[in-house]
């Protein structure tokens, strides 16, 4: 398994995949990746396409950057940790560039994990008017069927109605679409929405028709069955989350902000998420701190004995 991660990783496939909470015992049944956003984006496409029948390990995907594998991999081999950051130092290097985890509630894990050289997930925040860096506007409508109802077409479907340059008549469509949203019936619903394409992006959308992190933003809204329609200033300050995975670098000792090939980035660069979405964010944090400790108990509880000789602070960062 090592000698097979390590000959992708030289390819520079750097992210791995497979279903369940633990590693299988082929490389067979593994499949790795260039990009996280491909492999989310697998990942993503199996979890709504998947059986709600199947048992939850045996149809839930997972993903992880290898290096981070390589490491687990090799402890269990030799059952040594290699030397350990302080976490200290980790967490005033996270304060000093600003850099928040998805997960607050697992701040002590990740920082732990980044003191032993693993590969984490991270945000900053940015301050952006939208209307300075929109260069477009499309009118999407998102539908569903309840799949539970006898019907030829089930599930959700997304539908890009209008596409312009023009606020203005961005804006008029959209309204005028919201006057003609169907009601709910039989368990079809929808919803609208106006959204912005930030410049120099690629606005992607997810199954319920949402712009993914910080392609574009949600300009206006409504749902059908309601008469209120939301709107957002695209003139006023609006906070975008800009996500990275982030590693520390022991020939300079410093924490490096990584793109989602695990290429150094630099934050603000672009305003979009390096890394990938928000589905992906939650599979491979959880993945991270919760179900991989079924498979090597041994390396967290070495680094709880780092945290507890460190006493970090559960708090969470302001």
């Amino acid at each position: 398994m090592i000698k097979f991660l390590e000959r992708k990783l030289d390819r520079k496939r750097n992210w791995v995949t497979f279903r369940g909470a633990l590693l299988p015992a082929s490389p067979i049944h593994l499949d790795t990746f260039l990009s996280s956003l491909d492999v989310s984006r697998l990942c993503r496409e199996q979890i709504f396409g998947m059986d709600q029948k199947a048992a939850p390990n045996e149809r839930i995907p997972f993903y992880t950057a290898i290096p981070n594998l390589l490491s687990e991999l090799r402890y269990l081999q030799t059952g040594t940790l290699k030397e350990m950051v302080p976490p200290r130092i980790v967490r005033e290097q996270l304060d000093e560039k600003g850099l928040l985890f998805m997960l607050p509630n697992k701040n002590l894990d990740l920082i732990c994990r980044l003191a032993l050289g693993d590969v984490a997930q991270a945000f900053k925040e940015l301050l952006v008017i939208p209307a300075a860096t929109i260069s477009g506007y499309q009118v999407v409508l998102h539908s569903f069927y309840d799949p539970t109802l006898p019907s030829k077409h089930q599930g959700h479907f997304v539908e890009k109605m209008r596409a312009t340059v023009s606020m203005e008549k961005a804006k008029d469509a959209f309204l005028k679409a919201a006057d003609g949203l169907v009601q709910p019936n039989r368990g079809r619903t929808q919803d609208l929405y106006l959204i912005g394409a930030y410049r120099g992006e690629t606005l992607e959308l997810d199954e319920l028709g949402k712009p993914l992190r910080n392609t574009g933003i949600i300009i206006g809204a409504k749902k059908s069955g309601s008469a209120a329609v939301s709107m957002l200033d695209i003139n006023e300050p609006q906070t975008a989350i800009q996500t990275f995975f982030v590693r520390h670098d022991p020939p300079t000792g410093t924490l490096i902000t990584l793109g989602d090939r695990l290429q150094p980035v630099e934050p603000g660069a672009r305003l979009s998420g390096f890394a990938s979405d928000e589905f992906a964010e939650t599979v491979h944090s959880e993945f991270e701190v919760v179900a991989r400790r079924q498979l090597l108990p041994g390396r967290d509880q070495s680094a709880q004995r780092f945290k507890d000789g460190e006493q970090l602070s559960t708090g969470q960062r302001k």
